[in-house]
């Protein structure tokens, strides 16, 4: 889809143009790192907490816990070095090269939000519950 083709052979130029989509048009997280994902993109996109940050915080946590949409379905993964394995990478060759370059462009992305201090979402934030104030 990134490269606008629906049909046909994937080559080398529909990689070239899906990694230019991504890195003119999307802001990428990493499941593996979803914390670091998850406040870049509360900085980036400028996500505050509005009201009750103390309640926010305890769903945040929760969330990046255990995620809203995990995998509990336990299947064993085709081994390296097999014919099975070998095949879905071929299969898969450009999403594997693209996921690589998504990893690199998740670390050029940094910079875009350097300046913004961590725990931004909390910045004049809010709550008489909290404060006693209600």
């Amino acid at each position: 889809y990134l490269s606008n083709t629906m049909t046909g052979p994937l080559k080398e130029e529909h990689f070239e143009v899906a990694k230019d989509t991504l890195r003119q048009k999307v802001m990428v997280g990493l499941l593996e790192k979803k914390e670091e994902s998850v406040e870049r993109f509360e900085k980036f996109f400028g996500w505050k907490y509005k009201s009750r940050p103390k309640v926010q915080e305890e769903c945040r946590a929760e969330y990046l816990k255990g995620g809203v949409n995990s995998n509990t379905h336990s299947k064993e993964k085709p081994q390296p070095d097999t014919p099975l394995y070998d095949k879905i990478v071929h299969m898969n060759m450009f999403d594997i090269m693209l996921y690589c370059y998504v990893e690199q462009l998740f670390e050029e992305q940094a910079k875009l939000t350097v300046n913004i201090p961590n725990g931004y979402r909390l910045e004049g934030t809010t709550c008489c519950e909290c404060e006693g104030t209600c």
